[in-house]
């Protein structure tokens, strides 16, 4: 089946951008209502002109935030997950960072019972310092 190539009227391509901008308004004053890091980056975007582009970051990166602390632990405990998230979690250095904490304070354990979660995030650290290092890119001004 052929794709339908007609262009928008004209009308409707404004409402539709309005309708965008009027989202991203929407969108910005949440984040901005999250937490002052958040109104410090905003501001600085809008102080460099590059506000549009830290919005779509922005909000490319709220989701996977979400989702990393949602199967991390951090709305409910891992344990009372299905047993195939927990394994997944334990691809998530936020699993290992609430474990540790965890361990340490409601389950009363100690030091030792977060030196594995220690570890682990020590591995994440690295294995993501190596990434970036690799695709990181120097740029000369």
């Amino acid at each position: 089946m052929a794709k339908d190539t007609t262009p928008a009227p004209a009308h409707e391509s404004a409402r539709d951008q309005a309708l965008e901008r009027a989202l991203a308004q929407i969108e910005t004053q949440h984040l901005e209502s999250l937490c002052s890091v958040c109104r410090r980056e905003i501001q600085a975007w809008r102080e460099e002109g590059t506000a549009e582009v830290g919005y779509e970051y922005a909000l490319q990166a709220l989701p996977a935030v979400l989702g990393m602390t949602l199967l991390g632990g951090a709305w409910f405990p891992s344990f009372l997950m299905p047993r195939w998230v927990q394994t997944v979690s334990l691809a998530i250095p936020s699993r290992w960072a609430l474990d540790g904490f965890d361990a340490m304070t409601w389950r009363g354990f100690g030091l030792s019972a977060a030196l594995i979660p220690s570890l682990m995030l020590l591995g994440f650290a690295a294995a993501f310092g190596a990434f970036a290092f690799a695709r990181f890119r120097w740029e000369a001004e």
